[in-house]
């Protein structure tokens, strides 16, 4: 029984209070001994399901799985006043330990949590204390739904890739594993025995809730060294962390293909120590459209017969006309020049090559393609802007003093995936004074196929208005 009581101060010209009451069962739910099998394969624990806990609960929990089998916590919720409110949490506790390991989950990345534990039994300790709350954004709720995989089952529906070449790469979506198989291995060939692959997740428009549960495991499904999920590696995708076997072999496990949440994104790629400085921090991501990133990246390496860095920028491939702006803002400690490749190949044709000198000349450039490489030479910083966006069969583009920039067809080489055939291609390059005389120069890099032409043209009037076919061929 809760009493209210209430005092009017005598004046009647104020707005008054309202009080919501909530009546909450406070009692743990679930029993406190779960062992999953393949009659009972999932279960839900929680302080209260679908409701806010109370003050003073004291809940534990123990889970097993079969062997040879991924145990799945998924967590909802977040803790008493720790993820909406400007105080410290009201010393509430949820404790995950596998009997190596003690997991104190705090305030959850947009309120999910995946936690995937190979081979374990866990026990699960939650405790609230005796504080009340006293603002409605301060409650807490909590739940955790368990599940396991069973890897045993997962290895006749199981494909394998093969990495043959240091510069190989691939963008993976888990959309094909919900049309094809469950689970996918990514390994390295015996040349590349040496090497290391790693995975980057790559960040979507999607939120986080609202994409795929994906196990990453360094691994086979027969020899797991590590386990982590995508949730984890979502934390800060942009700056992506990415996971480095150590077996030479990665697995994405997708627990549910009947899932109807939207694709997890992934990039694959070889670490080799001859070409690459950096393992950790040298893979940046397009962000979503309408966000931009901006940066500082400093080229150091452990090999010292090493003078340049790749810094590398992945942008998901999507529509044809998706293309990355990268903006070079500030290049500090060396005079040399820093390059702008398409794809990972070194020995490529550069896009352009920017410098001190020059720098200002290239503040903000769109390119096409999925995968860039910049090299820069080693102990140099770089301070750079990407994002993505949208551009439209007829570029134009508006020119207020020197400036440099590309033009190319969405098809160029490291470009567009989706072999469409694209007709045409047309850049209008405009003053800001429509009726001034002024100059451009246009170097011709990369080959044309037979079938296609290129032609450069000037209007005869210089008015704005000016159409394709008013204008005359300069030259081809």
């Amino acid at each position: 029984m809760a009493t209210i009581r209430w005092k009017s101060d005598g004046n009647y010209g104020r707005a008054g209070f309202r009080i919501h009451a909530d009546v909450t069962d406070c009692e743990c739910i679930g029993e406190k001994i779960i062992n999953l099998d393949k009659y009972y394969n999932n279960a839900a624990i929680s302080p209260s399901i679908g409701d806010y806990y109370c003050p003073g609960m004291d809940c534990q929990w123990t889970i097993t799985a079969p062997e040879n089998s991924i145990l799945i916590l998924e967590l909802n919720g977040d803790l008493r006043g720790q993820c909406f409110s400007k105080t410290n949490g009201f010393g509430d506790s949820l404790e995950i330990s596998d009997g190596a390991t003690t997991y104190k989950p705090q305030c959850a990345y947009d309120h999910t949590a995946l936690l995937p534990f190979y081979n374990k039994n866990l026990s699960i300790n939650f405790k609230s204390s005796d504080r009340i709350v006293k603002h409605q954004d301060e409650n807490g709720y909590f739940d955790i739904k368990a599940s396991y995989v069973d890897l045993v089952s997962l290895k006749n529906k199981n494909t394998v890739r093969f990495f043959n070449d240091s510069t190989d790469s691939v963008f993976f979506t888990t959309s094909a594993l919900k049309e094809e198989f469950s689970s996918v291995t990514f390994a390295l060939s015996n040349e590349l025995s040496s090497k290391k692959l790693q995975l980057y997740a790559i960040s979507t428009e999607d939120s986080l809730s609202s994409i795929d549960n994906v196990l990453i495991m360094d691994g086979d499904l027969s020899n797991v060294a590590s386990l982590t999920s995508i949730y984890d590696l979502l934390h800060n995708a942009t700056v992506a962390r990415p996971i480095t076997s150590t077996s030479g072999s990665i697995t994405v496990v997708l627990p549910d293909t009947s899932s109807i949440r939207h694709s997890a994104a992934m990039f694959l790629k070889v670490f080799d120590d001859s070409r690459d400085c950096s393992e950790a921090n040298s893979v940046f991501s397009a962000p979503p459209c309408g966000d931009t990133f901006q940066t500082t990246y400093t080229a150091k390496s452990q090999n010292s017969n090493l003078i340049v860095c790749p810094l590398m920028i992945v942008k998901l491939p999507g529509s044809p006309g998706d293309a990355l702006n990268l903006g070079i803002n500030d290049i500090q400690g060396s005079d040399k020049s820093v390059k702008v490749l398409p794809g990972v190949e070194h020995n490529a044709i550069p896009f352009y090559e920017v410098s001190k000198k020059n720098l200002n000349l290239w503040d903000s450039t769109f390119l096409y393609g999925n995968i860039f490489t910049i090299l820069l030479p080693v102990e140099t910083t770089l301070n750079f802007t990407i994002s993505k966006t949208q551009i439209s069969g007829d570029q134009s583009i508006e020119y207020n003093g020197h400036k440099m920039g590309i033009f190319m067809t969405p098809n160029y080489p490291n470009g567009d995936s989706s072999k469409q055939n694209i007709t045409w291609r047309a850049f209008k390059l405009t003053y800001g004074d429509y009726y001034k005389t002024f100059k451009a120069k246009f170097d011709v890099f990369g080959s044309l196929s037979p079938s296609s032409s290129l032609y450069v043209l000037a209007d005869k009037k210089s008015r704005p208005e000016c159409d394709v076919r008013d204008e005359a061929p300069v030259f081809l």
